[in-house]
Parts: structure tokens; C-alpha cells; sequence
């Protein structure tokens, strides 16, 4: 460092400015100052981190908003799912219900058969009657047999 003369007197404090040194031959030329280092591993870290920042933000809005949808979500398949378990009890009860009616049916058709048959039996005395049949303990007979 140089020290600048203030009227034959020296400065106490250095001048912060180098003066770069002259080579031979050209007294006054100017040196281009050096080229200022770049940091390019910190420039790049800066853009990941900056990156890497806007992709947590974005993931973390993406991450708020499905939450929010698959909450609404859950409601609905709740609500469903009591409307199905509605639905299942309403089926057993019906059929239960079906399971009574053909019971009913399967008894009546019986009652049904035996009920032919008396009226058979009746038809058969009723002729027997008609045409003057003398002997016609036989058909009473059956009569009283399928209609008692």
C-alpha cells in the first residue's frame, strides 16, 4: 500500500486503493484488475434450495387440498355406508317376510289338495245319487273319509 503525501506530510491511514504495479517499458499503462472469483457451487446450491422450497410449498398446498377431499369423502362413504346397512336390514326383514308367505302358500296348497280330493269324493256321491245308485254306502264312505 501506498500512502498518498497531504503537503509533506504523510497520511496516518492507509489509502485503500492498490495501485497496481507498472510493467517495464510502459510507464502509465493500465492493468485490468484480476477477475472477480465466482462462487458457483453457492449460486447453484441457492436455486436447489429456492426449488426444493417452492416444491415443499407446492406439495404442502396439494397435500392440504386432498386432505380436505378425502375428509368430505369419508363423510360421504359414511353416510352410504349407514344407507347400505338400512338397506341390508330392510332386505332380511322382507325376506323373513317371503320366507312366511311361501310357508303360508306351501300350507294352503296342501289344504288346497285335501279340499280336491273331498270334493271329489262329494262329486262321486252326488252322482251316485243322481243316477239312483241303490248301494251307495261306499261313496258316503270315502265322502266322510276325505272331508273329515
Amino acid at each position: 500500500m501506498t500512502y498518498p503525501s497531504y503537503g509533506g506530510q504523510q497520511n496516518p491511514y492507509p489509502s485503500y486503493q492498490q495501485v497496481a504495479p507498472q510493467p517495464s517499458g510502459y510507464p502509465g499503462a493500465y492493468l485490468p484488475q484480476p477477475r472477480r472469483r465466482r462462487n458457483t457451487a453457492a449460486l447453484l446450491l441457492s436455486i436447489a434450495l429456492v426449488a426444493t422450497l417452492a416444491l415443499a410449498a407446492t406439495f404442502t398446498a396439494l397435500y392440504f387440498v386432498e386432505s380436505g377431499e378425502h375428509n368430505a369423502t369419508a363423510a360421504t362413504l359414511q353416510t352410504r355406508d349407514g344407507e347400505l346397512a338400512d338397506a341390508n336390514s330392510t332386505v332380511k326383514d322382507t325376506q323373513a317376510k317371503l320366507s312366511d308367505a311361501e310357508k303360508g302358500r306351501d300350507q294352503a296348497q296342501g289344504e288346497v289338495t285335501e279340499l280336491t280330493k273331498c270334493r271329489d269324493a262329494t262329486r262321486a256321491y252326488m252322482k251316485a245319487v243322481v243316477d239312483g245308485k241303490q248301494d251307495i254306502k261306499k261313496e258316503i264312505d270315502e265322502m266322510v273319509q276325505r272331508c273329515a
